[in-house]
């Protein structure tokens, strides 16, 4: 992987890629939800179909679910399935405004923001009942909540920015928000909102060079990509304490940490050896072990844990893989040759 993209920053809820069909995998498609009994399941939007469609690939079975298709506007960032994977947030441009649409699996529009303000950059609660957004309903970018089905809307910060940028961070506890803003006078800031008080913490001195941010499951702690010492390290804030931790302490490139299900373990790329690899460590930085040989990026750990879904080049093209924690059972899952977002695990 050339410096050039490793040092990029990549969110990792979602990647534009070049995607095709399954390898190995005999594909079937069809409408609708699934069971919860199915096995595990990525999800990716593909742009091959009009305005592109929502899918589901069944990872042990190779089937791929058509899920869902936008609103009859142009789509503005991916989509966001809800947690229980029963709705989905869409941002588009509606008659060159910034507009927010939830939606059921089958298209049926639930909730359609104000024609009379700009709404942007939406995001689900953890449990999938709420919705917080930025809006200008009073002229301003301010910060809000509400239902998943647009009740009980209210605003939720008293920070106003001149423009919200990247999607907030609802922590898994549900008892924090992290979001940044460009402020007058300050630039760029980043701050947490604790739900319970409505407090805000300016996080903005300890966040500065940070990219690749994921909450842990307990939401108490932050990993990210920082280039403070300018060749990207993995570092921790505990967001109760303050502490702040280098993890890696490694004179290589350190980007794309992901969090294991129970918090234990940290799966990030490094060029240590050379070039991007996966490898894995415990939370606290200590037993590193490398992962994968053959090149990887943007990892994205399993729900259950058993899994780790990653891209990677190791055949001369992008495919999408899967790989047990320890190394084991490496296989691809998905080839890319036409344009789609890869999304995650359902239930990320």
């Amino acid at each position: 992987m050339e410096n050039r993209a490793i040092r990029s920053t990549i969110w990792k809820a979602a990647l534009i890629l070049l995607v095709g069909g399954t390898l190995g995998l005999a594909a079937a498609s069809r409408l609708g939800g699934w069971a919860a009994s199915e096995s595990p399941g990525l999800l990716y939007w593909s742009f091959a179909e009009g305005r592109g469609a929502l899918f589901r690939l069944d990872v042990e079975r190779g089937l791929t679910a058509r899920l869902a298709s936008p609103p009859d506007y142009r789509l503005i960032n991916p989509p966001q399935l809800a947690p229980d994977g029963q709705h989905i947030l869409f941002e588009v441009d509606r008659d060159g405004e910034r507009a927010l649409f939830i939606t059921t699996l089958a298209g049926e529009v639930l909730f359609e923001s104000d024609r009379r303000s700009a709404t942007r950059l939406p995001v689900w609660s953890p449990d999938g009942q709420e919705v917080a957004f930025w809006s200008t309903r009073d002229g301003l970018w301010r910060f809000y909540r509400m239902g998943w089905d647009g009740s009980g809307q209210r605003q939720i910060s008293t920070r106003v920015g001149l423009m919200p940028y990247t999607y907030p961070m609802w922590s898994p506890d549900g008892q924090r928000i992290l979001f940044r803003l460009w402020a007058a006078r300050f630039g760029a800031t980043i701050f947490l909102l604790d739900l319970r008080d409505g407090s805000t913490d300016d996080l903005t001195e300890r966040l500065s060079a940070a990219g690749d941010l994921a909450w842990s499951p307990d939401g108490t702690r932050l990993i990210f990509r920082s280039e403070k010492e300018r060749n990207g390290e993995v570092y921790l804030l505990d967001v109760v304490s303050g502490a702040l931790t280098n993890l890696t302490r490694d004179s290589a490139i350190d980007f794309q940490p992901s969090w294991s299900p129970d918090g234990q373990e940290i799966v990030f790329v490094s060029t240590r050896n050379g070039r991007g690899e996966l490898f894995v460590m415990r939370a606290d930085g200590s037993e590193v072990r490398q992962v994968t040989e053959g090149g990887g990026w943007q990892p994205a750990w399993s729900p259950a844990g058993d899994q780790i879904a990653f891209i990677s080049r190791r055949d001369g093209s992008d495919a999408l893989y899967v790989v047990r924690p320890d190394g084991s059972n490496l296989r691809p899952v998905l080839r890319l040759t036409q344009q789609i977002i890869f999304l995650g695990w359902q239930g990320e």
